[in-house]
């Protein structure tokens, strides 16, 4: 086996929490070419998505709050990112969040319960957020998870 092949460097992976099809359109368009984006359109699939995906799959997580746009069953209707959070907290290890929700109340419940659980986490509201705010978070974002992984 190679050195190279010995220390790879996973790989660098998002989550993207959005049911908002213009903001998933508007992150795609700042991603890098490293990144590789898993979309959860609805609280529903994100939770569904954090269960399957145990650890440390993801570098980080883009949460909104409301997320209702695209829920699959009337049951996901009544779950929102604090929900998400909640599964986070019990099925990840701490990584860097971005929230980017407009609702201030809900960004605010989901910065204080994250933080409690040990995730780092940055609020800025999607109406203030622009490609050189979360190209620099993920700049941060990227060189933790080299560091972390011996790159």
């Amino acid at each position: 086996m190679s050195n190279a092949t010995l220390h790879r460097v996973p790989i660098f992976r998002l989550l993207l929490v959005e049911d908002d099809l213009g903001r998933v359109a508007d992150f795609k368009k700042w991603l890098p070419r490293y990144v590789r984006l898993v979309i959860a359109a609805s609280a529903g699939q994100a939770m569904g998505i954090l269960e399957r995906d145990h650890g440390s799959v993801y570098a980080g997580v883009l949460l909104d709050y409301d997320l209702y746009l695209q829920a699959l069953t009337e049951v996901d209707r009544h779950f929102n990112g604090g929900h998400v959070v909640e599964a986070m907290i019990e099925h990840m290890k701490p990584c860097d969040v971005l929230i980017h929700s407009m609702n201030a109340t809900g960004g605010g419940l989901m910065e204080t319960r994250l933080s409690g659980g040990g995730f780092p986490v940055r609020r800025v509201p999607f109406a203030d957020l622009n490609e050189e705010k979360f190209l620099a978070w993920l700049a941060e974002v990227r060189q933790e998870f080299l560091e972390e992984h011996g790159a």
